[in-house]
C-alpha cells in the first residue's frame, strides 16, 4: 500500500528536496541550538529561509495556518504570565484555595472543581493559564506549623495536576481544531 502510493507520487521535485533539506536543518538546529537559541527562534529562522529562497509563498502558508489557534494560545500564555508576574496567582491562592482547603485532598478537589467550571466557559488553554499560577502559588505556600501533618505530598499533587491539566489542554484543543 505504501509502495503503491510512493509510486503514484513520483520522484521528488527540486522544490520538495529543498524543503526537506530545510526541515532537516531545522531538526538539527533544534537538537544542536534549541537550548541556547530557543526552539521558536530556530523555527522562525527556518520559515524565513523558506520564504527567502522562494520555496513557499504567503498564500500557500496562509491556507494551512490556524490563526485562531495561534491567537488563543498566545492569549492564554499572556494571561498566565500576567497572573504570575503581577502576583495575582499568589493573592488568589491565599484568598480562596488556601483558606477553604482543609488538607491536600480537599485542595486537589477545589482546583479540579475550578478547572471543571472554567473549561465550561473558556478554552482549556485559558483555564490552564489561569489555574497554573494559582496552583504553583498554593504549592509554594508555607504550610501551617503543625509537626504532625505532612504537607510534602501537597506539592507533588499540585504539580501532577498542573502537568496533567496543561497536557490535557494541549491535546484536547488540538483534537477540537482537527475536526
Amino acid at each position: 500500500l505504501i509502495a503503491d502510493r510512493a509510486l503514484a507520487l513520483g520522484r521528488m521535485t527540486w522544490r520538495e528536496k529543498a524543503i526537506a533539506t530545510v526541515m532537516l536543518l531545522t531538526l538539527a538546529g533544534w537538537i544542536v541550538g534549541g537550548e541556547e537559541y530557543g526552539l521558536a527562534s530556530v523555527a522562525l529562522g527556518s520559515v524565513t529561509l523558506l520564504f527567502a529562497l522562494g520555496l513557499v509563498t504567503w498564500r500557500e502558508v496562509e491556507g494551512y495556518v490556524n490563526w485562531g489557534l495561534i491567537l488563543m494560545y498566545g492569549g492564554a500564555i499572556a494571561l498566565g504570565a500576567a497572573i504570575n508576574r503581577s502576583g495575582a496567582g499568589g493573592w488568589l491562592s491565599q484568598m480562596t484555595l488556601a483558606q477553604w482547603a482543609i488538607g491536600p485532598q480537599s485542595l486537589a478537589f477545589l482546583i479540579s472543581f475550578a478547572a471543571i467550571l472554567f473549561t465550561e466557559v473558556m478554552s482549556n488553554s485559558a483555564a490552564v493559564a489561569i489555574l497554573m499560577p494559582v496552583s504553583i502559588a498554593v504549592a509554594t505556600i508555607t504550610p501551617p506549623s503543625t509537626p504532625t501533618r505532612n504537607h510534602s505530598g501537597l506539592t507533588r499533587i499540585l504539580r501532577a495536576m498542573s502537568l496533567r491539566g496543561s497536557f490535557h489542554g494541549l491535546v484536547s484543543s488540538q483534537r477540537s481544531h482537527k475536526a
